[in-house]
């Protein structure tokens, strides 16, 4: 199976997951950007789930590599991911519990591409 359908469906997932949650807590103005707000925190999740947090690589692959979410500017990415870090920390805990009691199954990464100086 394609590497690319199965973190699809991974995304799937975890959207239906965060759905209610995100909902409470939508800004409006959350509407103008390029990135949703579900978008956001699903990519924060992934983060967290296959590159134990690190951004940097999870943007390497989700977006530039995979092209899984709307093309965003790093800094713009990390900006929003500091603005809505709560609800971010609210919904990884009820996203770790779900994994936890088996509701989502993780799916192996691609290892990141380094450059060797």
């Amino acid at each position: 199976m394609n590497p690319v359908k199965k973190y699809i469906k991974e995304i799937d997932r975890i959207r239906d997951l965060i759905k209610p949650i995100v909902d409470e807590h939508y800004p409006s103005k959350a509407n103008r950007e390029v990135m949703s707000l579900h978008d956001l925190i699903t990519f924060g999740i992934l983060a967290h789930l296959y590159f134990n947090g690190v951004i940097k690589h999870a943007y390497t692959h989700f977006i530039e590599d995979l092209g899984l979410f709307p093309k965003i500017r790093y800094n713009k990415l990390i900006e929003r991911l500091n603005r809505y870090e709560e609800l971010l920390y609210k919904v990884l805990d009820y996203v770790f519990k779900k994994i936890s009691e088996g509701e989502i199954k993780i799916v192996d990464a691609k290892p990141v591409e380094r450059r060797n100086l």
